[in-house]
């Protein structure tokens, strides 16, 4: 019964964080056409790990190479780069090499170097770069909380849904996220008031 107490109100946070931003998403792994995204100012990149020799890994790969796409189709201006730094490991600066090797301009990436979460990523695009609107490419297990928290800051956000079953730890990254769903459902309402 204990259990049921914890585990019932979880999953209706996370039906209602997926039911609010289910219209604001194109699930690319359904072959949804990038032709109908609107234009936004950015494309966010959402960091994830990078491996010691400045590799991204296959998530963050994921996120980059379709940003990339996006931004390749005029469907953003920039490329808007987030993630964590801690010492040595520097996930901006991995996908910041990773962009310029493919061939983007310098000038058209914009880089925040304290994006430690979905959330502080969220708010600095908002209050540090003045975003009004992003495009957010991102694994389907994640994007539904991205675009939430993006559009509880008042931000123009769309998601576009990167498959996401082939990864090794995809059930343990399923799990965690059910739990940054209810954070972002409690930020998001710290926030408002």
């Amino acid at each position: 019964m204990f259990s049921t107490f914890l585990i019932t109100p979880l999953l209706i946070i996370n039906i209602y964080v997926d039911i609010l931003s289910q219209n604001y998403i194109l699930n690319k792994f359904q072959d949804d056409d990038l032709e109908n995204l609107l234009k936004a100012e950015v494309v966010l990149v959402l960091g994830a790990s990078v491996y010691s020799d400045g590799t991204l890994s296959d998530v963050l790969e994921d996120r980059a190479l379709n940003a990339l796409e996006i931004y390749e189709k005029g469907k953003a201006e920039k490329i808007l780069i987030s993630g964590a730094v801690d010492g040595n490991y520097n996930e901006p600066l991995a996908m910041k090499k990773y962009f310029l090797k493919k061939g983007v301009a310098e000038g058209d990436l914009l880089i925040d170097f304290e994006g430690s979460s979905t959330f502080e990523s969220m708010k600095n695009a908002k209050e540090i770069f003045e975003i009004s609107s992003l495009i957010i490419p991102t694994q389907k297990f994640h994007v539904n909380r991205a675009v939430y928290i993006a559009r509880s800051l008042d931000m123009n956000a769309y998601g576009v849904a990167l498959e996401d079953d082939n990864y090794l730890d995809i059930e343990k990254f399923r799990l965690r996220e059910m739990f940054g769903k209810a954070a972002a459902f409690l930020l998001r309402s710290k926030f408002i008031e």
